[in-house]
């Protein structure tokens, strides 16, 4: 149970986060994107575009196309969560 709790207040603390917000909504209206260039739209350094999109992936919000180098959004697990733009 401790886990579940745990997990929904990392999901409540990514949701709210600013610049995670900012990657889920640039990938909401403009599709598929390279990391680059999503990185660069959004004047992330490197560091900060990698360590927000690793904790996307890893809750499963952001996914690579499978075979290429493009981001994109799970927008199931989006709405599972009650995201709303």
């Amino acid at each position: 149970m401790i886990d579940n709790e745990s997990n929904k207040n990392q999901i409540k603390e990514t949701l709210n986060n600013p610049t995670k917000l900012r990657i889920i909504r640039r990938l909401k209206a403009n599709g598929r994107s390279n990391f680059g260039r999503l990185i660069k739209d959004l004047s992330l350094s490197t560091r900060d575009g990698v360590t927000h999109i690793v904790e996307l992936k890893n809750m499963g919000i952001v996914n690579y196309v499978k075979n290429s180098t493009l981001l994109e959004l799970n927008n199931q697990k989006l709405e599972s969560l009650g995201f709303e733009s």
